[in-house]
């Protein structure tokens, strides 16, 4: 989607006390299991959004994504007990929920589920849905102010006409 959207919620998520690991969802779930091997550590965060996202147009070039995005919590569960998975997910939600990353509306859960068809491990889904700006074909992207101007008021104005001059009509 963009840059800013993708550092916003690096910078969020680096928050949390646990996170050690974040990155764009490209099934690396379903490569693990036909690797047998663990690419990630425990707590990773996967970011992926949802298809189709939907564009719209609001003048001037710059567009909107109206998107669900979805992040994957990654949690080994033999070495967890259950009660920190539900912990961990709470955590990831309460620094999701509500937040507003740089010009985009705020973020707000719409769905979840445990993701448990995994041999030693589990995945929890997150959805939010969020409306992200993009200025990458803005017509004003590339413009530039005018500099400044500034106004000689030292000059001394002479007013000839008695009634302007005074606000006073004559009697």
């Amino acid at each position: 989607m963009t840059t800013q959207f993708y550092t916003d919620i690096t910078t969020r998520l680096q928050t949390l006390s646990w996170y050690t690991y974040f990155k764009l969802f490209n099934n690396q779930f379903e490569s693990m299991e036909e690797q047998q091997e663990q690419t990630f550590p425990n707590l990773s965060i996967f970011m992926e959004f949802l298809e189709p996202v939907d564009v719209s147009s609001v003048g001037g070039g710059v567009q909107y994504y109206d998107a669900v995005v979805r992040f994957h919590l990654y949690l080994i569960s033999y070495e967890l007990e259950d009660l920190d998975m539900f912990t961990y997910k709470q955590e990831l939600h309460a620094k999701l929920q509500g937040f507003y990353p740089t010009d985009c509306s705020r973020m707000n859960r719409i769905a979840e589920s445990p993701d448990q068809n995994h041999n030693g491990y589990m995945v929890w889904k997150l959805d939010y849905q969020v409306r992200i700006p993009d200025e990458t074909g803005s017509m004003y992207k590339n413009v530039v102010d005018a500099a400044p101007v500034t106004l000689d008021l030292t000059i001394q104005l002479i007013i000839d006409n008695e009634v302007i001059r005074t606000g006073k009509f004559p009697e």
